[in-house]
Order: C-alpha cells, then structure tokens, then sequence
C-alpha cells in the first residue's frame, strides 16, 4: 500500500533526498519549495505522484495579516 508524504523543502539537500526516496519506493510526495520553478522540476521527478507547492513566507511583523493571506485564498489552482 502506497503512502502519502508532506516534505518541507524538496528544492534540494535533504527533503530533496527524503521525497526522492519516497517516491522510488512507489509512494506520493507533497513538497513544499521557496521558488515557484522548483515546483516544475520536482513535479518532474515523479509525474503523479510528486505534488510541489510553494512555500509562503511571511515577514515578521506584519500590521495586516488578511492583507498577506488574501491572495491565496483568491488564486486559482494550478494543473492538475
């Protein structure tokens, strides 16, 4: 039975390792990326069955919360 992994930072170093691991062994991986074309590329590795999703980063000391949130409630999902 295959299993569903959430791996944070599948651009490169570890979390690249974990999902590549994952994903041979037959298994689906999500994986969070900083820059939009890692999602491309890791999506590659596995097409399917790797999912990449872009990190959002939040500075500190934000006045307007709902101001930083509010574009990815209104964005439209990618390909499926």
């Amino acid at each position: 039975m295959s299993k569903i992994f959430l791996i944070i930072g599948v651009g490169g170093g570890l979390g690249r390792a974990f999902a590549q691991e994952a994903l041979a062994a037959g298994h689906r991986a999500v994986g969070t990326v900083r820059e939009p074309d890692q999602i491309r590329a890791f999506e590659a590795l596995a097409p399917g069955r790797a999912t990449g999703m872009e990190l959002v980063r939040v500075p500190r000391g934000i006045p307007d919360y709902d101001a930083v949130f509010e574009p990815m409630t209104t964005s439209t999902p990618g390909p499926s």
